[in-house]
């Protein structure tokens, strides 16, 4: 199931200029995206897009980030049209893609996981889970990649996701995309 979210301006940062936040150089201020352009990232250039590390320095600088044309082409800002999973990729999808790769394939992806939160058993082709509702962790980034070139996806940008949470809405600051300024861990699994 996917959700679209539909093109227009938004803010990236939180306006707060805490770490690893991203803002208008200098400024601290939240950084406008009002088209597919191309960034620059720079500390000390107006309007560029500074991205502080937890020094307070810039993580990346002097770099540009190009302007997106179309899919494959430059780097997406998310002020064009995009879609989204609703939901996190789950252990029953990662076995189909398991199940649908060639043995060789499988050798560099597949693994068996026993565990109280995961379970992935047997062998290729016949994969299976027990818990095919549950979010599918333990990934590599290349394992990840390598499921959404299959499924037809790509890895959403910071910006893209900054826009699916807020919206066009303007940054409080301190407070993260999603609307609060507390991130909680899940240590439990209870009635999943």
């Amino acid at each position: 199931e996917m959700v679209y979210v539909p093109e227009g301006p938004f803010y990236v940062g939180d306006g707060g200029a805490s770490c690893r936040s991203l803002a208008v150089a200098t400024s601290g201020l939240p950084y406008y995206i009002s088209g597919e352009g191309a960034i620059t990232i720079s500390a000390n250039t107006i309007p560029a897009i500074w991205a502080y590390d937890c020094n307070g320095s810039p993580a990346i600088t002097n770099q540009v980030l190009p302007a997106y044309t179309n899919p494959g082409s430059g780097f997406p800002k998310g002020f064009r049209a995009f879609y989204i999973m609703k939901y996190e990729l789950t252990q029953g999808q990662y076995v189909d893609f398991l199940n649908m790769l060639s043995a060789d394939q499988v050798a560099q992806r597949g693994f068996t996981i026993n565990t109280n939160r995961m379970h992935i058993a047997g062998v290729w082709p016949t994969y299976s889970t027990n818990f095919p509702h549950r979010a599918m962790g333990n990934l590599s980034y290349t394992d990840l990649l390598s499921y959404l070139d299959w499924a037809g996806l790509s890895p959403m940008t910071e910006f893209e996701y900054e826009k699916a949470c807020r919206g066009p809405n303007v940054p409080i600051a301190g407070e993260y995309a999603w609307g609060t300024t507390a991130i909680v861990n899940v240590n439990d699994l209870s009635n999943d």
